[in-house]
């Protein structure tokens, strides 16, 4: 008997199970409908979650939601000529298009907060996320017409795993990556609508020229404009090419188990500590490589309590996390202490006073 060829997990160079995958060559130019199931109560879309892979949720926003997102996409960014491009999806080399992408609009401008707690959904992610969930992460995306299909992949592929042992049903593989996709037009067939295998996350691998997983054909989500889909990192997606004449305008947000790295500075990294034995020279130039990547004034003056702690903001009862209250008070007790010894107070108690 032949010995099965075992399953190749891919790492970082930190040795972190990762595998991340681009879309495949495999072009997809049509797909038929996906037979919408939306979201009805909390119970029953976390089990969606974990054995679909993803829900979908009726009119998120309203019309007046919908066009006030848009409006805040379309000024985001550079001028709009700079975002016409070649596609990068291989199909057609040398092919211009339009396709606006800016990433993490959460830490840089407020008017994007509201968009990463709403109802429900947010109770959604603080179950299979476990506690202390984040917002790790998200992008404006605007596609404009002539967009080619981006072919089948995954976001994030935390484990590899044998098919056998992944499509057992007795193995449940946690979800450590999610994300929000917000769809602000009604998406049509000629649209570029987001095209996904359901349970394709139990393949336990990145799709590798497949065009389905386990008899199940890609589906096409067309969906209205204001509706939503939330589905897990490791679920085998893409999308159809757009045809219209239309732009498609798409807000992603991105959220992580409170250990995955984010693509901004969270907030309880704001301000640091020294570590032992830094020079003040390596403390200021590490400090320096945060700038632009924080979460700002503007952000903290406007969000409120769930938003805060999306956005790093540990509490008290938040294991395995900083503690924001004890790390500030390390950082205060740290400089007051520097700015002490440095007046040559006789009396100071670190031992360094001056004679």
């Amino acid at each position: 008997m032949t010995a099965p060829t075992p399953t190749k997990i891919t790492r970082t160079p930190s040795n972190h199970h990762l595998h991340k995958s681009g879309p495949n060559n495999e072009k997809i130019d049509s797909a038929e409908p996906l037979d919408i199931e939306y979201h009805k109560d909390v119970e029953t879309s976390i089990e969606q979650m974990h054995e679909a892979g993803f829900v979908v949720f009726n009119r998120l926003l309203d019309d007046e939601g919908v066009k006030l997102l848009r409006e805040r996409m379309e000024r985001v960014g550079d001028e709009d000529s700079a975002y016409y491009n070649d596609w990068k999806y291989g199909h057609q080399s040398g092919h211009t298009g339009y396709n606006k992408q800016v990433g993490t609009p959460f830490c840089l401008d407020p008017d994007f907060l509201e968009y990463m707690d709403q109802p429900e959904v947010i109770d959604i992610i603080e179950d299979i996320h476990g506690k202390g969930a984040r917002c790790i992460g998200g992008s404006v995306w605007i596609t404009g017409p002539g967009r080619y299909p981006m072919g089948l992949h995954v976001d994030y592929q935390p484990f590899g795993l044998p098919e056998d042992i992944a499509m057992d049903p007795r193995v449940r593989v946690p979800i450590m990556v999610s994300t929000l996709h917000y769809y602000l037009n009604d998406v049509t067939p000629e649209m570029g609508p987001t095209i996904l295998v359901a349970g394709s996350h139990r393949a336990g691998r990145a799709p590798d020229g497949d065009l389905e997983f386990n008899g199940q054909k890609p589906k096409a989500l067309q969906c209205q404009a204001g509706d939503a889909m939330l589905f897990r990192s490791d679920l085998w997606h893409g999308a159809l090419g757009n045809s219209s004449e239309e732009r498609r305008y798409m807000l992603q947000v991105h959220y992580g188990s409170p250990y995955i790295k984010p693509s901004y500075e969270p907030i309880r990294n704001r301000i640091s500590v020294p570590k032992p034995g830094e020079s003040d020279a390596a403390f200021e130039k590490r400090n320096k490589r945060r700038h632009g990547r924080q979460v700002g004034e503007a952000i903290l003056a406007r969000a409120n309590e769930k938003q805060r702690q999306l956005l790093g903001e540990s509490r008290d009862d938040e294991p395995g996390s900083y503690v924001v209250k004890a790390y500030l008070t390390e950082k205060a007790a740290y400089f007051e202490q520097k700015e002490h010894c440095t007046k040559n107070c006789s009396s100071c108690e670190c031992g360094d006073a001056q004679a």
